[in-house]
C-alpha cells in the first residue's frame, strides 16, 4: 500500500509538488519555532521535562504536516521502494525529490523570514 501510494505521488504536476513542499517546509518551521519560544525560559524546570515538553510542541509541525497532506522531502525518500518496483522512472523519482527538497527549503526560509521581520513591516 504504501509503494503505491508513493507512487501515485510521483506522478503529480510540478507546481502542487513545490506547493505542498513549501507547505511542509513552512509547517516544520513553525514547529522548530513553537520549540524555540516554549524552551525559551524553562531553565527553571528540570533537564529532561523541558526537552520533553519541547519535544511534545515541536511535533505538532510533523502533525501539521501529516494532517495537511504536505510533501516532506524525508516522507518522499521512501518513493525509491516505488522505484524499485518500477512503478515510477528514475527520472520521476528525482524530479519528485528536487522539487519536494526545494520546495521545503522555500517553505522553511520563508517562515524564517516572516519570524525575523520587525513588526513594523507589516
Amino acid at each position: 500500500m504504501p509503494a503505491r501510494r508513493r507512487a501515485w505521488q510521483g506522478e503529480r504536476d510540478a507546481l502542487t509538488l513545490l506547493a505542498l513542499g513549501v507547505m511542509a517546509g513552512a509547517f516544520i518551521a513553525f514547529g522548530a519555532n513553537f520549540m524555540t519560544v516554549v524552551l525559551t525560559g524553562a531553565d527553571d524546570l528540570p533537564w529532561g521535562l523541558a526537552r520533553l515538553l519541547g519535544g511534545l510542541v515541536f511535533s505538532l509541525g510533523l502533525i501539521l504536516v501529516i494532517v495537511g497532506g504536505a510533501e516532506l522531502f524525508t516522507g518522499d525518500a521512501l518513493m525509491v521502494v516505488a522505484c524499485a518496483g518500477r512503478r515510477i522512472s528514475v527520472a520521476a523519482l528525482l524530479r519528485a525529490w528536487g522539487l519536494v527538497y526545494v520546495g521545503n527549503i522555500i517553505g522553511a526560509l520563508g517562515t524564517a523570514a516572516l519570524v525575523s521581520c520587525p513588526v513594523s513591516m507589516f
